[in-house]
């Protein structure tokens, strides 16, 4: 297995590309154009059979030949350094992103997309967190990652997950149990149970064509819009703090309010990514 994690650009590369960072105590901007390179604060991440193409105007998280019994996973982000109590994102704030993929839906496979998270078994601590998310995200139909009742179990849609806080020890407690014959089941059951999410399936949106994406998450509510027309709005958005991701990878996962759970991987025998022309975000208005 190959991992490269580079948390800065080439050496120079920030002085000579359209990359800004505007910090003021309560608020911050993120622009990133992708000019040659990627903004200095993502942290870039790539592992197995990925990879991270940066080209003029345009990145490209990559996977091409995964294999089902290794993780491959090209991403850019700002959780992966810093426990999940300073991740850095939250309300309000607006996210702007311009992106096409390589395949369309049906074809694609493993999960991607783009937005906001607590990294909720991936973080530096680290015993675990309930899932929290705002963002664009995609799962293949090998995947049924069904959050709500009635939300969409694959496909490309925009979601919305609050699942809130829990202390560690009781986290790590849990993760124990799981592994109990019997009580598994009745376990992830309860702790979906306290899940609040919604999704929109994306389903008249051709994600192989340039399109432009935007949230906006305040403290009351998160609303989606593609080229300008909403597509979602849900009033019991997260309350934690959130860092950005931007990604691809070969995963898969079972998870429905029924109780149902499983992790996994899948095989990708073809080159697909998920492509980015800019990212553009804003907090503090």
């Amino acid at each position: 297995m190959v991992i490269r994690l580079l948390s800065h650009p080439p050496e120079g590369a920030v002085d000579r590309f359209a990359i800004r960072d505007y910090n003021c105590r309560e608020s911050m901007r993120v622009i990133d154009e992708f000019r040659n390179t990627v903004h200095p604060r993502w942290v870039r991440f790539a592992v197995g059979h990925a990879d991270i193409e940066v080209g003029d105007g345009e990145t490209r998280f990559v996977v091409d030949g995964a294999t089902a019994d290794a993780l491959s996973d090209a991403e850019i982000g700002d959780y992966r350094l810093v426990p999940r109590k300073r991740l850095p994102w939250r309300p309000p704030l607006t996210l702007e992103v311009r992106a096409r993929a390589s395949h369309s839906v049906d074809a694609f496979r493993g999960t991607a997309g783009f937005g906001f998270w607590n990294a909720p078994g991936t973080g530096v601590e680290d015993a675990g967190a309930p899932p929290n998310a705002v963002w664009f995200f995609f799962n293949g139909a090998e995947s049924t990652l069904r959050w709500a009742p009635e939300g969409p179990g694959h496909g490309w849609r925009a979601e919305v997950i609050n699942g809130g806080t829990m202390p560690g020890p009781l986290m790590a407690l849990g993760r124990g149990l799981l592994r109990v014959p019997g009580v598994r089941r009745l376990l992830s059951r309860a702790a979906q149970g306290r899940i609040q999410a919604a999704a929109w399936a994306l389903d008249d949106v051709d994600w192989t064509a340039w399109h432009t994406y935007r949230l906006r998450w305040t403290t009351t509510e998160v609303r989606f819009w593609v080229d300008g027309r909403e597509v979602g709005c849900f009033d019991r958005p997260p309350t934690v703090p959130l860092g950005f991701v931007a990604w691809v990878d070969n995963q898969r996962a079972i998870v429905t309010p029924d109780g149902d759970l499983e992790f996994g991987l899948v095989a990708v025998p073809q080159r697909q990514w998920l492509a980015l022309e800019y990212v553009r975000i804003e907090s503090g208005s």
